[in-house]
């Protein structure tokens, strides 16, 4: 989906005030997590402090939709992946974030970041695994 800045903004406005926001995943860059045509429920981020590990979902500079894992954050901004893609995604900044993943219907149960599956695709892709790709792929390019 692509939004021009102004129906972004409105889109914005309508998940203030309703609180939550539901669509299917498309793509596969979320695996096995999200999984095409599953739900995803998000909540506003207005305010919000933005968490390593967390998921969220955010416009690029085409206005399309993405729903990638912030890996972490710094004054250039944030970097988000998405967990099956080897690299990262571009540099965002906080104000092309719409949304943070609350929950995600697997079958039929939904699936939150307090279950098993999530904590353990956090812990491992945002601590372990791509930190040490991120130095081994350093250390090549030398």
């Amino acid at each position: 989906m692509n939004l021009s800045e102004a129906g972004l903004e409105l889109f914005r406005k309508h998940l203030d005030v309703s609180g939550t926001f539901e669509m299917s995943g498309k793509g596969t860059s979320m695996f096995p997590l999200i999984i095409e045509g599953e739900r995803c429920v998000f909540k506003s981020v207005s305010g919000q402090v933005f968490t390593p590990g967390s998921i969220y979902l955010y416009a690029d500079d085409q206005g399309r939709f993405v729903v990638h894992r912030l890996i972490y954050e710094k004054q250039s901004g944030l970097y988000l992946k998405g967990d099956a893609n080897l690299g990262m995604d571009p540099v965002i900044k906080a104000d092309q974030v719409i949304g943070e993943l609350m929950k995600v219907k697997k079958q039929s149960k939904w699936v939150g970041p307090n279950d098993g599956m999530w904590k353990v695709h956090a812990h491992l892709l945002q601590r372990h695994w791509y930190r040490k790709c991120i130095v081994r792929l350093s250390k090549k390019k030398r």
